[in-house]
């Protein structure tokens, strides 16, 4: 099996974070020439995910069972805000404990809609 995590991704990683990213970045760009650094901030990629197809990226991913029913929850679970709860359909809430899960498998860019 491919490793579930890509080498390159540094967030909600044991023993990774923001600075790692920012030193390999910075070695990257001496080591290679580079002529442009790109960010991107996705609008609203939480929101839009489509738990069907993550569901099924995962369970070909993931063999916990309980783990898969944890995620399946989650894309369930509404969001309280103000005292008020709200449903949604699609999508799962930024910051909801699934985010890092299927912001990082890295099986979910070769995902089709």
């Amino acid at each position: 099996m491919m490793p579930t995590f890509m080498d390159c991704s540094y967030g909600f990683r044991p023993g990774r974070g923001c600075h790692d990213a920012i030193r390999e970045l910075h070695q990257h760009r001496f080591r290679n020439e580079v002529e442009a650094v790109i960010d991107v901030d996705l609008a609203n990629f939480f929101g839009t995910i489509r738990p069907a197809v993550v569901d099924e990226i995962l369970q070909k991913r993931i063999g916990d069972n309980r783990f898969l029913r944890y995620i399946q929850r989650l894309f369930k679970a509404g969001i309280l805000k103000d005292g008020e709860l709200t449903m949604g359909d699609e999508g799962v809430p930024q910051g909801s404990p699934a985010s890092p899960v299927i912001a990082k498998i890295d099986s979910w860019f070769d995902a089709t809609p």
